[in-house]
Formats: C-alpha cells, sequence, structure tokens
C-alpha cells in the first residue's frame, strides 16, 4: 500500500547552507623579499676582494665558481617554488687568502620536503664542480715547478684529486722544489676547497641538508656532533685551521630545521646521489688548507 499526499503539500523548511571556505593554512606564507642593492653591493665588493688579493684573472676565475655554486641552490629553489634569496656574497680582503669567505643564500627549509632538500642543496657543489674542474685542469697547464725560496713560506695542501691532476698535468716537484700555481689554478683549488667545507654533514651545510634529507633527523644531528668533533680533532693532531671551522659548526648549530614535510620517501637516485656526493667529498677534501 502506497500512501499519497493529500491536496496540500507540506510546508517545506531549509536553512541556508553556508559557502564553502577553503580552512586556513597550517602556517603562514613564507615569504622572503631579495635586498637587490645589498645583493649586488656585496658582489661588486667581493669581486674587488679577490682581485685585490690576487688579481684579476683569479677574481674572475673564483667568482664564477662561487657564483655557479649559488645560483645552482638558488635556481633549484625556484624551481620547487621554494622561498630563497640570491647568494650573498662575503668580502674578505688582505685577512683571507681567498679574498672572500664565499657566499650564502637565505631559504625557508619549511617550504621544501625532504626530495626538494636533497636536490636544492646538491644542486650548488655539482655547478661548482662543473667550473671548478676545468679551472683546475687549465690552471695547472699553465703551472710550472719552481725552486722554493730559502726562508719560510706557506703552502697550500693538496686534496686527492688535485694532488693527482697536479701529478699528472704538472709532474712531481723534486727535493727544494714546488709547484707554483697559476692564478686559475688557484682558483681551482679554492673552489674545491669550498665544495668540500660545504659538503661537511654540519648543521645548515650543503651537506648538512643533504644528510638531514638522506637519513632523517636524529641520524644527522649526530652526524653533524661526530662531524665536529672530529674537525676538532684535526685542529689538534693537523692543522689549526680547523679551529674556527669547528667553532662556526657549533655556533651556527648542529641541528637542521624541519622540512614541510620529513617523512616524504627518497627514492634510489637520491640515495645513489648521497652516495656521489660523500665521494666527491673524501676527494676533494684538505686534511691540511695551509702548511
Amino acid at each position: 500500500m502506497v500512501e499519497t499526499p493529500g491536496p496540500h503539500p507540506p510546508n517545506w523548511t531549509s536553512t541556508p547552507v553556508p559557502e564553502w571556505t577553503p580552512p586556513p593554512p597550517a602556517h603562514p606564507p613564507i615569504v622572503i623579499r631579495p635586498n637587490w642593492p645589498l645583493h649586488i653591493g656585496l658582489f661588486v665588493a667581493t669581486v674587488a676582494s679577490t682581485w685585490i688579493t690576487k688579481g684579476p684573472l683569479y677574481a674572475a676565475s673564483i667568482m664564477t665558481i662561487l657564483l655557479s655554486h649559488e645560483l645552482g641552490h638558488y635556481l633549484t629553489a625556484l624551481r620547487y617554488h621554494v622561498p630563497a634569496t640570491p647568494p650573498y656574497f662575503i668580502p674578505l680582503p688582505l685577512v683571507s687568502p681567498f679574498g672572500t669567505l664565499g657566499a650564502v643564500i637565505r631559504m625557508a627549509t619549511m617550504g621544501a620536503d625532504r626530495r626538494m632538500l636533497c636536490d636544492i642543496a646538491a644542486a650548488g657543489p655539482l655547478a661548482g664542480l662543473v667550473l671548478a674542474v676545468p679551472a683546475c685542469v687549465y690552471g695547472l697547464m699553465n703551472s710550472q715547478i719552481a725552486e722554493v725560496p730559502p726562508d719560510n713560506y706557506a703552502t697550500f695542501g693538496s686534496s686527492l684529486f688535485f694532488q693527482w691532476l697536479t701529478d699528472t698535468l704538472v709532474g712531481k716537484p723534486g727535493p727544494g722544489q714546488d709547484v707554483l700555481l697559476h692564478p686559475i689554478a688557484f682558483a681551482g683549488w679554492a673552489g674545491l676547497f669550498v665544495t668540500s667545507l660545504n659538503l661537511l654533514p654540519i648543521g645548515q651545510l650543503d651537506g648538512g641538508h643533504v644528510a638531514y634529507a638522506l637519513l632523517g633527523r636524529r641520524v644527522a644531528h649526530l652526524v653533524s656532533l661526530a662531524t665536529v668533533l672530529g674537525l676538532v680533532a684535526l685542529a689538534v693532531f693537523v692543522s689549526p685551521s680547523w679551529w674556527l671551522i669547528a667553532f662556526m659548526g657549533a655556533i651556527f648549530g648542529l641541528r637542521h630545521p624541519p622540512t614541510s614535510n620529513d617523512w616524504t620517501p627518497i627514492d634510489g637516485k637520491r640515495m645513489m646521489l648521497g652516495v656521489f656526493l660523500l665521494l666527491v667529498f673524501i676527494v676533494t677534501f684538505t686534511p691540511q688548507p695551509i702548511r
């Protein structure tokens, strides 16, 4: 039996449905604005600083290497829409044998997940190597073996890779001799040295970013702490110059800030990239930078 409605329909009432609005974001949008006068001013000052330190050939070479390194970070961050600034160059005439302390960019790690962080961190050293290695090759081909002065003098140590290039392209100096580096060769040496320093797995250095992305928060922190202790051992037993690096590592922090998603899985390609960067660090690391 089906009940049919009477002649008058029921009095249907309804309440208005509110319009849907998106939920508020978990955190406010991250905005990092560049200060172009400061960026350009520091770049020009660093060009002048490196020019004063070693001359125009060295200045042009080392600035190109450093700019390539930092643009690798910056452009990759832009590709992933991660807030970041253009590089801040750090001039240091007369005091530093390189005329500079390198360059840095500011980046909001909360705007990236682990995969993005790995790619952004790796892009800098890889881009710098693309120019540092040819600079080493060309510069060493134009370097020569010379007699060392009789008085005390300072020499720069070699990494495994730079020493192999030197022995291959210049030859092994005899007793009382050393390799007199061409300015472009010295820029290549400095580029490799900066690459190895940035690959130290400490805090927010490039190596610290990669370690955090691949190993996770706890393991990366332990690796960072162990690396600083290793630098202290190098400072005590090998070269006092490592005191400064160990101190800066401790001051700027051993812990890495979280990303937007610390649970993003890491694929095999990025794990292989991490192994490659570890090998690059081993062959470019100079235990005794200045003797």
